[in-house]
């Protein structure tokens, strides 16, 4: 941990190098001219143009062969050599594109999802992947992460970190130091963040998401700590909401939405789930709810005019769990709405009535043939409705 008198830090030095990197095999060469490292024991070795199919995934044997012209792999790897540039087909759905010498990956690598989006960041070294690496998690975060485990969780706003240990995955696997981002440098063209200590701690998780939710109900959430409050929300009625405390940007991440994992039993009408995947739930419990604020999601109010959606996120101490993420720019002090997306078979009346009064109001029609309209729509869905409760969407 560095603690030095930085000026304010940004995160803009960090967005412009990964901007530059999604330039592609372009920004390869660069940084491939500016850190070249030709590696002693590389052999000037020269493999055959010969087209390879193997039996062995090449995501989980990245290093087992050389560059040919062509690999295949019976899962649905490829990979693809032209000249000096290698691009490497994933059966995940994502790529990776390199520079090769002698036969071997050598220097930086960028890895995209089917998206295009970029997923990780790296280098290579005696054809193997060595050394730091930057990963894309679900949420917009990054996880730098060394070999053996040890690494940086950075939160979306490129400047609150956690540092500690960490699996694949951005899970926690030790107590976590909270720390900040006050400058960067950089270790042959890759990006490491200077931080300085928060003088926090934060425990490591338990064994499930589950009894991390329960057992650490009142630690909060260091991003979340900097860049919402829970107070009295504006809407009439609504009880407490959920208020930005820094200027959010549109797409940016604003909260996480943790809670205790369920198949959908036990819900109990609860008005503070939300659907998760693969038919789970999150669900505050009742009796930790007055005063659970490990995460602050549950407590955006819904409106038909929201100012954020509901995504997905990678947390390090939760590990998959729902977000909010800002649909406009966020002023400070912004109320954060978001639309819960209620069945209307099994919504609580208020949403019924919000909704009447958004058709009416918004969309220029009476009260009756608002109801009118509920009541059918009602009807039409209800046998095919499987949800047994309000859970948010």
């Amino acid at each position: 941990m560095t603690d030095r008198r930085i000026m304010s830090f940004d995160g803009l030095a960090i967005r412009q190098w990964i901007g530059f990197l999604t330039k592609g095999v372009e920004s390869l060469r660069k940084l491939d001219e500016l850190y070249e490292e030709l590696d002693a024991d590389e052999s000037d070795e020269e493999y055959p143009e010969t087209n390879l199919m193997v039996d062995l995934c090449l995501k989980d044997n990245l290093f087992h062969f050389p560059v040919r012209s062509q690999i295949s792999s019976i899962c649905g790897c490829r990979m693809n050599k032209h000249r000096d540039e290698v691009e490497t087909q994933f059966c995940n759905g994502n790529t990776e594109h390199s520079l090769c010498r002698s036969g071997r990956k050598v220097g930086f690598y960028l890895e995209r999802d089917p998206a295009g989006q970029l997923v990780c960041i790296g280098k290579y070294r005696n054809g193997e992947r060595a050394g730091a690496s930057w990963s894309r998690l679900n949420g917009s975060a990054w996880l730098i992460r060394s070999c053996e485990g040890s690494g940086v969780y950075l939160y979306p706003d490129l400047i609150t970190a956690l540092v500690g240990d960490f699996d694949a995955a951005g899970l926690s696997t030790s107590d976590l130091e909270v720390a900040e981002v006050v400058g960067v440098s950089s270790k042959s063209g890759l990006l490491t963040p200077v931080l300085r200590s928060k003088g926090t701690r934060l425990p490591a998780p338990a064994s499930t998401s589950s009894e991390t939710v329960m057992s650490q109900a009142c630690l909060r959430d260091p991003y979340e700590h900097k860049h919402v409050e829970v107070r009295e929300s504006l809407i009439p009625g609504a009880g407490e909401g959920l208020f930005t405390q820094q200027r959010i940007r549109a797409g940016q991440l604003v909260a996480f939405f943790a809670g205790v994992q369920s198949c959908g039993e036990n819900l109990d009408d609860s008005e503070y789930s939300i659907s998760l995947s693969n038919g789970r739930f999150l669900d505050i419990p009742t009796d930790i709810r007055s005063t659970y604020c490990g995460t602050l999601g549950h407590k955006a109010c819904h409106s038909f005019q929201p100012s954020a959606v509901y995504s997905y996120a990678q947390h390090p101490r939760f590990g998959e769990i729902r977000s909010v993420v800002a649909l406009h720019d966020l002023e400070v002090g912004e109320e954060v709405t978001t639309d819960y997306r209620y069945s209307l078979s099994k919504a609580p009346d208020w949403y019924r009535d919000c909704l009447v009064s958004f058709l009416v109001s918004c969309k220029g029609i009476s009260s009756t043939e608002a109801g009118n309209q509920i009541r059918n729509l009602i009807n039409q869905h209800t046998s095919e409705d499987n949800q047994t409760t309000p859970t948010r969407t």
